[in-house]
């Protein structure tokens, strides 16, 4: 076991939503996503290019006083097809596939 993890045996669900919108003013989508408990939630992104297979990873600040919008002004372009990932210690990885 490594330190500061928990056996994915016993990890809980991780607690976010991931849901996605057309980008207003540029290419692709912006992920927008939502913690479900009430403190700030790092988190280790993992974008997969559904299309090139190329991979884009980034520790994220998920707060919960409002929702982490991520696009391409962030450097996360996600277009239809992605493969997107949400990995914390303390829970169990969230994958999400923007539908094609």
């Amino acid at each position: 076991m490594l330190l500061g993890s928990i056996p994915s045996a016993v990890a809980e669900v991780f607690p976010a939503t991931v849901a996605f919108r057309k980008a207003a003013t540029g290419p692709g989508y912006v992920l927008i996503i939502n913690t479900t408990v009430k403190q700030d939630l790092p988190a280790m992104l993992t974008v997969t290019s559904g299309a090139l297979g190329s991979v884009n990873r980034r520790t994220v600040n998920l707060t919960w006083r409002h929702p982490t919008q991520l696009g391409y002004l962030e450097g996360v372009t996600v277009y239809p097809g992605d493969h997107i990932e949400l990995a914390n210690n303390y829970y169990d990885t969230l994958t999400v596939d923007l539908p094609r």
